[in-house]
This record gives structure tokens, C-alpha cells and sequence, in this order.
């Protein structure tokens, strides 16, 4: 990717962690001809500038052994005689939930065909960013990270050369298209000091205003408003960005923090507003059109939740987050693949999801990320994911790369079995943000229970084991053994998880039981359940109950299984108006994390969640013939 360029960073860092450092270079071109490629690199993020415009920026997350580079087309930006490049890096080297510890270095080369025009090297003229803040700022959320603090008044620093480091890694291209940011969202004014622009967006702050004095802005941001104001803190949390503005005009864009929000809020200071906004951050695709007469609204409002949420990788939700989770990314995989066509997209993800495991062998709970945690049937879903890729993108690469993962996944949790059955695993056993089925103290404190077995657990490994199976057959791999451990599988739990009354326990343990449709539809698609069984179980699940509800995330489940049961279309189409309606009519622009909404989490609720776009996928396998041709599945 590389000839010649070394990686770089300031020769006197001063900051521990999260430093701007600023990068200039000045090179003579006698001649334009031939095609210039910029290629660039840097541990966290970057902005480049080519005689004083700005090229690109937006890095793409990075693992310990391999770094991934941009390249750009420059010839436009040229000049004949004397050029100047211009970077400004950011190195947060500190973990979040989306980004590994990654050090300090920057990387940038300009290559005529095979020969080096420029590269980073010591010769390099480097110096701490004058304008944002270096060190430590309050984290907005601990899985994004630090915002900002920008200084319009601060004072130019000295240049001096850089010093070069080792590049302990490979470098790779990007593997996905940059980002789509030609588009400014102005938020309009409604309030006072308040903005909003009417519906959830997402993308990097731009503002024009004017100071009447030197004085300090701190600007709010979020989807929520109470008292006419932004909840900014909540919990730990700081949904804030500040600055320092200086008497006149003050113009203002960073690619350094991207936000998901529908409102702004300016503390008061002394001035006018003159141009407030985002510019949108979207991952460039087409849609397939489609037409569900009345619930197109509702597929619109999905495929749009999908579109917030993706980027570098699928995120969870834009704004408290922007994780990337393996059961999230499966619905906006499954979505995005339908209806936007971006295969290599998908295809990135999942890569990321299974680059680096945990010590003990399982998909961390977040990717790309340095976390130990996980989540069992997080990482148990991957095999279907990988098979789902496989089916709608026809490219089985993946399926033959990662088979020696996932059956190291199913040798781990092989190991894990006490009488044939997975009990209560040292690991964050969450299936849903229902009650008795979050175990959300276990994100602190964890240890395996071998008196309390889950059937939601049980039953993804046995979607792990028939998905991995179906793999190997498509490889023309012998599956046999798998095959078998399945159907033995299936028995027992079938045996040990059915209760009395015809319907089965999500898990027992000593002093008690517990039901959810949540296991009862698990039950159903992974065939434990009888044939004689099913009858009465749906009866069940179709009229009020009660056992403990579905919640968004896993309504994909339930309609699947009733989408194989057949004759049961027009009840979901209508449990979807009745649900994602509920919504609807609450003002929501997009689909929220639960169904309590913004009341969530102790007012942490997102309001823009990925795992929520279920009626987009859904209401395409219904309608499969009210899609444009060229967009089916089959």
C-alpha cells in the first residue's frame, strides 16, 4: 500500500492519549502527467488537505496486526511547481468499543504510478494541533469515547521534525467505499438556544457563528429533549462538545467525532447563529423499490433506522454507542443486503466480528474492540450469519475462511456442557431486554452456574450446530458428526426444558422456572418442539398470555417461525402496524432499542436502533413480488 511511506508522529508528545497532531509537507511537481494516488493511514482518524482543500478523511478501524489505508485520487488538487499536504491525526490510543488501543503514529505517501512523489518520514514537520484540545476530556459515553474541545483563540505552536516508528503490522486497503458526506442537514430553531432538524440524522457538527466577544460555548447534543432542553447528562454520560469562540465570525467543521442526534442545544452566549448543522454521514448505496401499499411508511422508517447505522461497520445506535454487535448486525445485514445491494459491506463486517477472539475463544461482544466480554449466543449466531451471506451474496469465501473459527466456537462451548446441556456460562448471558433475561449485573460479575440451564442457550447452539452443518455441505465437507450431535441435542432439550402444561421454560434452576415467548418461539424454529407440540404452543402465543413478551429485537424470530408455519401473513403485517405503529404515532423518525423508547435505561433509551429494522426484512419476504426485479432473494 505503501513504497516508501514510514509511520510518524510528534518527535515531543505530550499527551498520554487522545493528541491532534498536525503534519505539513511541501514537494515540487514539473510536471501533472500521469495518475497521482494519495494513500494515507493514521491509528485513530485523520483529515487531509492538499493545497489547502481538503482531500478525505474517515479512518477505518484498525486490529493490532492490521492497519488499513485510504487512497485518493488527487490530480485536481494538484499543482505544477510547489505543493503543500497537510494532515491533521488524531491518536486516542485508548480502547472503546469500536476502536483498539492503537498508538501514535500517522502514514501518507503521493505516488505517481510506482514512483513516490512524497512520504511521511522524520524529515516531516510536525506539531501538537493548536486549535483541539490534547489529553483527557470527559468521556460523552464510554463506549464512543471523547468528543471534543476546540479553541478558536489558540496560539500557533513551533514545527519541528517527527520521529519515525516501527510499523509492526500489514497494511491492507479499505475494504469499503468512503463515506457519503455531501450533504448539509441545517437545524432549524426551536427553542430557545435550542435546534432540531425533525428527525433522527447522523454526521459530523459544521457551524457559522457570530461572537460578540471571546467566550466559551458548550453545544448539547442528543434525540431527546425534556423541558425544552437536550438531556446532555444522564448517568456518567456527557452528550457535549465545547469551545472556545473568538470575537467575530467563528466557522467551524470536524471529522473527528460523528454524531447521532435530531436536536442541539447552545449554552447562552453573546451572538447570532448564523448556520447550524450536520453533514451527513452515509454509506453510499442504492435502494430497490418497493411497494407494501399502506406499511411502506413503516419499511421506509426501517431501512432508514439501517441507514443511521451504518458507517466503518453496523452500529447498535448512533448515538449512545455505535457499537457493532453480531445479533444487531445480523437484522441490518439481513436489510441492507436485500435492499441495498452492498454485499462488501456485510462481507467487511463480518470479518471484523470474528479478526480477533477473546482469550477464551468466543466473539468479543463488541467489534472491532480490546473487550474480554461476551455474550454466548452473539457469538452463537455467527454461523447462521455466515450462512445467510452466503445465500444472498453467492460468494461462499467466507463460509471456507472462517470454518476453522466457527467450529473452534462450537469446540468451546462443546466444552462447556455439564450432562449434555450448556448451563449459566461464565460469560454476560443476555438473550433480551426482558425481565428475568437481561443478567445485566453480569457485564460486572460473572461465573458459571452448573444449577440453572437457559434453554434460549441451548437452542442457539443448536442454530450453531445446523448452520454450521449446512456450511459444510455447501463446502462438499463431511457434517455427519454435526448432524448427529444435533438431533441428539434436540432431544434433550426437548426432555428437559418442556413443562407440564405443553409450553417450554426459558430456564429452570433451583426455586424456580421461567416462561417467555422468546424461548417458546426458539422452541419452534430450531424444531425442538414436536410436531404434535406446535399446534398447541401457537395457539398459545397467538392470543394474550403470560409468558414474558418479545421485545423488537426479536421479533424476527417469531415471524420467522409463523412465516414457515404458513397462513399467518395478514396477523403479522398487522402485529407489525400495532407494534412499530406504537411508534409511529410517538413521534418516532426512526426505530427505537425497546418499545419503552427514550424511558429506557434509566432515560438512556435510544430512539434509533439497528436491531429494530426487523418489518424491513420481514415484509420483503411477504411481498417478494411487489420488488423490483433484481431484488428477490431467489
Amino acid at each position: 500500500m505503501f513504497k516508501k511511506a514510514l509511520p510518524i508522529w510528534l518527535a515531543n508528545s505530550r499527551a498520554s492519549e487522545n493528541e491532534y497532531g498536525d503534519f505539513v509537507l511541501s514537494f515540487s511537481l514539473s510536471s501533472l502527467d500521469g495518475d497521482f494516488l494519495l494513500s494515507i493511514a493514521a491509528a485513530s482518524e485523520y483529515e487531509v488537505f492538499l493545497n489547502g482543500k481538503r482531500v478525505g478523511f474517515g479512518q477505518y478501524p484498525h486490529f493490532a496486526d492490521e492497519k488499513f489505508v485510504d487512497e485518493y485520487p488527487v490530480n485536481a488538487f494538484l499543482l505544477q511547481g510547489e505543493n503543500t499536504l497537510f494532515v491533521t491525526a488524531l491518536s486516542r490510543d485508548y480502547p472503546t468499543s469500536s476502536q483498539i488501543k492503537s498508538g501514535k503514529w500517522v502514514a501518507f505517501e503521493i505516488r505517481r504510478g510506482e514512483e513516490s512523489v512524497c512520504h511521511s518520514s522524520p524529515d516531516v514537520l510536525s506539531r501538537q494541533n493548536p486549535h483541539y484540545h490534547s489529553g483527557k476530556i470527559p468521556f460523552v459515553t464510554s463506549q464512543i469515547g471523547m468528543g471534543y474541545h476546540y479553541s478558536f483563540t489558540g496560539k500557533e505552536t513551533a514545527w519541528e521534525p517527527s520521529k519515525d516508528l516501527p510499523a509492526l503490522w500489514k497494511y491492507s486497503p479499505r475494504p469499503i467505499r468512503k463515506l457519503d458526506v455531501s450533504t448539509f442537514v441545517p437545524f432549524g430553531k426551536i427553542g430557545p438556544n435550542l435546534y432540531g432538524a425533525g428527525k433522527e440524522v447522523v454526521g459530523y457538527l459544521e457551524f457559522e457563528i457570530q461572537s460578540d466577544i471571546d467566550q466559551d460555548l458548550v453545544i448539547a447534543f442528543g434525540e431527546h429533549i425534556t423541558d425544552h432542553r437536550v438531556r446532555r447528562n444522564i448517568g456518567a454520560r456527557d452528550f457535549s462538545l465545547s469551545f472556545e469562540l473568538r470575537k467575530g465570525v467563528n466557522r467551524f467543521f470536524s471529522p473527528f467525532f460523528r454524531l447521532g442526534l435530531r436536536y442541539l442545544e447552545l449554552s447562552p452566549f453573546e451572538g447570532e447563529v448564523l448556520r447550524l448543522g450536520v453533514v451527513l454521514a452515509k454509506y453510499p448505496h442504492d435502494v430497490i423499490p418497493f411497494d407494501y401499499g399502506d406499511l411502506n411508511p413503516i419499511a421506509e422508517k426501517s431501512l432508514y433506522t439501517v441507514e443511521c447505522c451504518m458507517h466503518e461497520h453496523y452500529e447498535d445506535c448512533p448515538w449512545r454507542e455505535a457499537a457493532q454487535y453480531t445479533m444487531d448486525s445480523r437484522i441490518e445485514m439481513l436489510v441492507s443486503m436485500l435492499y441495498f445491494r452492498n454485499f462488501e459491506f456485510s462481507r467487511a463486517c463480518l470479518r471484523q466480528m470474528a479478526h480477533d477472539l477473546t482469550n477464551i475463544g468466543t466473539l468479543r461482544i463488541t467489534t472491532p474492540s480490546e473487550s474480554e466480554l461476551s455474550i454466548p449466543i452473539y457469538s452463537l449466531i455467527f454461523p447462521r450469519m455466515i450462512l445467510e451471506y452466503g445465500e444472498f451474496s453467492q460468494d461462499e469465501s467466507l463460509a471456507e475462511e472462517f470454518l476453522p473459527t466457527i467450529l473452534s466456537l462450537l469446540s468451546h462451548y462443546r466444552g462447556e456442557m455439564v450432562d449434555g446441556l450448556l448451563p449459566h456460562l461464565n460469560e454476560w448471558n443476555f438473550y433480551e431486554w426482558a425481565p428475568g433475561l437481561h443478567f445485566e449485573e453480569e457485564i460486572f460479575s460473572r461465573a458459571k452456574d452448573d444449577g440453572q440451564f437457559d434453554l434460549i442457550l441451548n437452542a442457539f447452539y443448536l442454530i450453531a450446530l445446523d448452520s454450521t452443518a449446512q456450511l459444510m455441505t455447501r463446502l462438499h465437507q463431511d457434517c455427519a458428526d454435526l448432524v448427529n450431535e444435533a438431533e441428539a441435542m434436540r432431544r434433550k432439550i426437548h426432555d428437559r426444558f418442556l413443562s407440564p402444561d405443553g409450553l417450554f421454560y426459558s430456564f429452570y434452576k433451583e426455586g424456580g422456572y421461567h416462561y417467555s415467548e422468546f424461548a417458546n418461539y426458539l422452541a419452534l424454529s430450531t424444531g425442538i418442539a414436536t410436531k404434535e407440540e406446535r399446534k398447541g404452543i401457537l395457539d398459545c402465543l397467538m392470543k394474550p398470555n403470560d409468558l414474558v413478551p418479545m421485545t423488537l429485537c426479536h421479533y424476527i424470530f417469531k415471524y420467522e417461525v409463523l412465516l414457515s408455519e404458513g397462513g399467518y401473513e395478514e396477523y403479522i403485517l398487522e402485529d407489525i402496524k400495532r407494534v412499530w405503529g406504537w411508534m409511529d404515532v410517538r413521534g418516532a423518525t426512526t426505530y427505537w432499542e425497546t418499545i419503552r423508547g427514550q424511558a429506557d435505561f434509566s432515560g438512556a433509551g435510544s430512539l434509533c436502533h439497528g436491531w429494530s429494522a426487523v418489518p424491513a426484512y420481514i415484509l420483503f419476504r411477504i411481498f417478494k413480488n411487489n420488488v423490483k426485479k433484481g431484488g428477490s432473494n431467489e
